[in-house]
């Protein structure tokens, strides 16, 4: 059965549990004297990891959004773009005005 252990290395060579986790899956599924193969890999500095992770929390926190899910501006670009492409299109009226009010439903929805 595979397990995923974490473990720091002392400066005797000697590699000891990280976690409270590992410690348990060492102590009751592990038996003493068993041998183990593993393939080793070493992860992100966990110091800098936690505060980064800190620093996206305190950000999220303070973090307020405003308006909605597209700017003022971003809406003018969208109109002009819309209104650019059914006319290179050569759209009839009735499919522009349907257009049109399927946009202006999102405008006043967002």
């Amino acid at each position: 059965m595979a397990h995923e252990l974490q473990l720091i290395k002392q400066s005797s060579g000697i590699l000891i549990p990280a976690t409270p986790e590992t410690s348990d899956i060492l102590q009751s599924k592990i038996k003493l004297g068993a041998v183990l193969v593993a393939e080793f890999r070493q992860v992100r500095n966990p110091a800098f990891h936690r505060r980064f992770f800190a620093l996206l929390n305190l950000g999220f926190e303070y973090w307020e959004p405003t308006g909605g899910a597209i700017s003022a501006n971003e809406r003018k670009l969208v109109t002009v773009m819309q209104s650019f492409s059914l006319h290179m299109a050569g759209m009839k009226a009735h499919y522009w005005m349907r257009l049109n009010s399927i946009w202006n439903r999102l405008q006043t929805a967002g």
